[in-house]
């Protein structure tokens, strides 16, 4: 026998294998005795920057790092970000509300992370993996938080 779930606010989370899907469409059926499913939306959004002179990966605090903060409205929620340039290899760390870096990593020209997040303010320091290099990149993050905003 089966055990039935317990009386509650459930979540189911839908995705794509792919990064970067936009306008999917999806069909979702949930079967037993539900009350209404209401859609939860996110925000997404996109940043361009640049990078001059780069400080590298043993640079976190470099000041040509790039560092932008965003509030996070929603406690077990996430934060789905990617970096992307086509000028250089990337590094990034991420940090939580309470300041200690929570994700970190480097070494291609796109990385991403989706990491599970609480209320308040994060930040990410994007940098270069290499010393003295320069270029563009985009950063773009999807989740429930508002004040995007380069520091």
């Amino acid at each position: 026998m089966e055990a039935s779930p317990t009386k509650g606010l459930y979540y189911i989370i839908v995705g794509t294998q792919d990064r970067n899907v936009i306008g999917a469409t999806y069909k979702l059926n949930v079967n037993g005795q539900i009350g209404a499913v209401t859609p939860v939306l996110s925000q997404d959004i996109c940043a361009d920057g640049n990078i001059n002179n780069g400080g590298g990966l043993s640079s976190p605090n470099a000041p040509q790092n790039a560092t932008y903060a965003f509030d996070v409205t929603e406690d077990n929620s996430s934060v789905d970000f990617i970096i992307e340039s086509p000028d250089f290899n990337l590094a990034y760390w991420l940090y939580n509300p309470l300041g200690q870096r929570v994700s970190h990593s480097w070494g291609d020209r796109s990385l991403y992370d989706v990491q599970e997040s609480g209320k308040g303010k994060w930040k990410i320091v994007v940098g270069t993996q290499d010393a003295s290099v320069s270029g563009k990149f985009k950063i773009c993050l999807v989740g429930k938080f508002q004040n995007f905003r380069k520091e």
